[in-house]
């Protein structure tokens, strides 16, 4: 899938809460990889963030995994699929 990766690669969206939990919030990534990072951490586990959306969250951590992924083009977690290809993958809506 074709994207402006010079948009992922400078994206600096991370935020910390006051017991020190780094996060991202999905709302802050532009499509279309806020859709491939939803269908990359599909099994993940999202972070309960006091005053976000519940479920809106994700650790930094899972995001610079799948950012690194992305930029690299090698995609290890899902036995070598782009995001984009799993079939929980769903596209975005018009935002």
């Amino acid at each position: 899938m074709q994207a402006n990766l010079d948009v992922l690669r400078n994206l600096n969206i991370a935020r910390v809460t006051t017991d020190k939990t780094h996060y991202v919030r999905l709302i802050d990534i532009p499509q279309p990889f806020r859709a491939e990072f939803r269908a990359w951490m599909h099994f993940g586990t999202s972070p309960g963030i006091e005053g976000e959306v519940y479920c809106g969250c994700m650790y930094q951590h899972d995001f610079e995994g799948y950012r690194q992924e992305r930029l690299n083009g090698v995609y290890r977690k899902w036995r070598g699929k782009a995001p984009w290809e799993l079939s929980h993958y769903q596209l975005p809506a018009d935002d």
